[in-house]
């Protein structure tokens, strides 16, 4: 038995509308079912859109180029010339080159580390050349080419093992290199300039770089500490 929604007229079974107040009748068994929403989202995320190398340039470049012009007003506000604002703009100049190297030159990546090691080269053979001293260039030369050799060897490193990633044997590999970047400088200022004693203050950041790769190098072979570290970070 079924009435009118509108007015309460009893309706027979079959009736298509109320014979008193001609209101529609309708079946809810014959509604389609409404599909059932999910309660959470899909397992699988979507993923994040990259940004083309070309916006990375552009925004890179304000980011370095609005710092220099403002050293560069400034400088010239001051001074009434360009003096040392002129390192500023080189070492901007030597940025923008070295990460447009990276973004848009399709070479090998120990063939970019090359050209980028070209351009500090000669960024510290210009300070030289602008202070009117001798020391600089020759000083600065094995550090750059350390610098070099050992972000050459971070990348092929992540290339050899591309298909099997160790984010974590890359982190200590790179602390490693820069523990071993802070003896290289102390050594070569000792050697170059004759002083003793040879090795001091770099001794520390080396034992912290290498207590560091220690362990991660640790964390990469436990996999019970991994997923526990993963899932307090949330990755």
């Amino acid at each position: 038995m079924s009435y009118c929604v509108r007015c309460g007229v009893e309706l027979e079974n079959g009736t298509p509308a109320c014979p008193l107040c001609k209101t529609p009748v309708i079946d809810p068994t014959a509604l389609p079912a409404e599909p059932v929403r999910p309660l959470y989202p899909p397992t699988a995320h979507e993923g994040i859109p990259k940004v083309s190398r070309r916006a990375n340039m552009i925004l890179l470049s304000i980011l370095l180029v609005i710092p220099a012009l403002v050293t560069l007003t400034c400088d010239i506000s001051f001074t009434g010339r360009v003096t040392w604002s002129g390192f500023v703009v080189e070492a901007v100049i030597a940025l923008l080159g070295s990460a447009a190297i990276g973004l848009f030159v399709p070479l090998p990546v120990w063939s970019k580390m090359l050209m980028v090691g070209t351009i500090w080269s000669g960024y510290t053979f210009f300070v030289e050349y602008h202070l009117h001293e001798t020391w600089k260039f020759p000083f600065a030369l094995p550090i750059v080419v350390y610098v070099m050799l050992a972000i050459s060897m971070l990348c092929l490193y992540g290339w050899l093992t591309r298909r099997h990633p160790r984010p974590l044997v890359w982190m200590a590999h790179a602390a490693v290199f820069a523990g071993g970047l802070c003896v290289l400088i102390e050594v070569w200022i000792n050697l170059y300039f004759s002083i003793t004693p040879r090795a001091l203050w770099s001794i520390y950041p080396a034992g912290t770089t290498l207590l560091i790769s220690a362990c991660l190098v640790l964390l990469h072979r436990s996999k019970t500490l991994k997923a526990t570290l993963a899932k307090k970070m949330f990755v």
